[in-house]
C-alpha cells in the first residue's frame, strides 16, 4: 500500500490525476483484484460484513456401514476414536472481497488460524484434533476496519459461554469515561 501510495505520488507529483491513474497504480503494484475491490469501496460504496455462522464439535466417529467383499458381506458398526472432529461456518455479506484471518479455539485453550480469501458468499473451515473445538473469531487481530458489524464475529459452540456479548465491556468502558469527567 505504501509502495503504491509512493509511486503514484512521484508519478503525479505536478500534474492533475483522476482516479483512473489512482487505480491504475494499484493496479500495476498490487494487482487487478487489490484495484478492483479499491474501485468497489470508493465509487460503489462497497461494503462487508464477516460473520461467524456457526461452530460445532463432536467426538470423532469411524464411518461404519455394509458392503461386500470377495462375496462376502461384512458390517463395521460405527465407533468413537480418539479425538475431535467440527467445522466452523464464516459468511462473507457485502460486495467487497478480500482475505480474512479466522481463529479457532480449542477447549484447552490453544488456537489454530486460518486464513480464507474472501472469495464466494461462505467457506466451511473443517477442523479435527486432540481437544473440543469451542470458538471461532474472524479478524481477530481487527484489520477490517470497515466491517459493517464487528457483533457477529464471534460464534461459540452449543453449550460453550466462552464468547458473551460485549454488553459487560461497554458497562464498563463508558463508567471509565464518567469517572474520568468526574475525576481531578
Amino acid at each position: 500500500m505504501r509502495r503504491a501510495l509512493g509511486i503514484y505520488a512521484r508519478r503525479y507529483r505536478f500534474e492533475h490525476p483522476g482516479p483512473e491513474q489512482f487505480l491504475a497504480v494499484f493496479a500495476e503494484v498490487l494487482g487487478a483484484e487489490v484495484a478492483a475491490t479499491l474501485r468497489a469501496a470508493l465509487f460503489d460504496r462497497g461494503w462487508v460484513d464477516f460473520a461467524a455462522e456457526g461452530v460445532w464439535s463432536r467426538r470423532a466417529q469411524s464411518a461404519g456401514g455394509v458392503w461386500d467383499r470377495e462375496g462376502i458381506r461384512l458390517t463395521s458398526a460405527a465407533h468413537d476414536e480418539d479425538g475431535w472432529e467440527g467445522s466452523v461456518v464464516v459468511r462473507r455479506r457485502g460486495t467487497l472481497v478480500f482475505p480474512v484471518d479466522i481463529d479457532l479455539v480449542m477447549a484447552d485453550g490453544t488456537r489454530r488460524r486460518e486464513t480464507w480469501d474472501g472469495k464466494g458468499d461462505s467457506v466451511v473451515i473443517p477442523w479435527r484434533g486432540a481437544s473440543a473445538l469451542c470458538a471461532a473469531v474472524v479478524d481477530p487481530d481487527e484489520h477490517v476496519v470497515i466491517d459493517a458489524n464487528v457483533e457477529n464475529n464471534r460464534a461459540a459452540a452449543a453449550g460453550e459461554e466462552h464468547f458473551a456479548s460485549r454488553t459487560l465491556e461497554r458497562i464498563a468502558y463508558f463508567a471509565e469515561i464518567a469517572i474520568q469527567a468526574i475525576s481531578p
